[in-house]
């Protein structure tokens, strides 16, 4: 199960990084740091490349456990039961199954990215309706462009936040309320 997960990842786009072309990115960079910065990541790109083509793909040879036994003759206990120490390692070693990886990172993702998404049709709906509001009073305005044949009434008509404040100015006698 590893190995083919490590397997995939390999033959994936992840080993495009040795086809870099570093010398252009350090060219681009202006400041020392930075450049000191890509050149140790190039290096710890390096190093897994030559890991990668050292251990990916190949089966970890045999253990002879065996030549173990002629080698280690030490003794252990086990449920009271007297066993070569070999033995009980090999046991180990041929029981043992890894557990497999378990990821939520996924589901956190795309549970993320489709409210993300939701959010943006939403938002999206929201911001067509206030350009059509904003295209038509544009559009009135230009229309009800004020000039010499313009009347109290057209201006009212356009502006009908303009004519309740005059009205409610009249009714409290403050004539002189916007008069610099």
């Amino acid at each position: 199960m590893l190995s083919t997960s490590v397997r995939r990842v390999a033959n994936s786009n992840v080993r495009s990084f040795s086809s870099v072309d570093w010398s252009g990115v350090t060219d681009k960079l202006s400041s020392d740091a930075a450049k000191s910065s890509v050149n140790k990541y190039r290096g710890l790109v390096g190093q897994v490349d030559v890991l990668t083509s050292k251990y990916v793909g190949k089966e970890p040879p045999a253990i002879d456990f065996d030549d173990y036994r002629k080698k280690i003759r030490a003794q252990t206990t086990v449920d009271g039961k007297a066993a070569s120490v070999v033995d009980v390692l090999e046991a180990a070693y041929k029981s043992f199954k890894p557990p497999s990886a378990q990821s939520s990172t996924d589901a956190d993702v795309s549970t993320a990215s489709a409210t993300a998404s939701d959010a943006a049709k939403v938002a999206l709906a929201d911001t067509k309706k206030e350009l059509e509001a904003l295209e038509k009073k544009v559009a009135m305005m230009k229309s009800k462009r004020v000039g010499k044949d313009t009347t109290v009434d057209d201006i009212y008509e356009a502006y009908p936040d303009i004519k309740k404040e005059v009205s409610e100015e009249i009714e409290t006698h403050q004539w002189h309320k916007d008069i610099a």
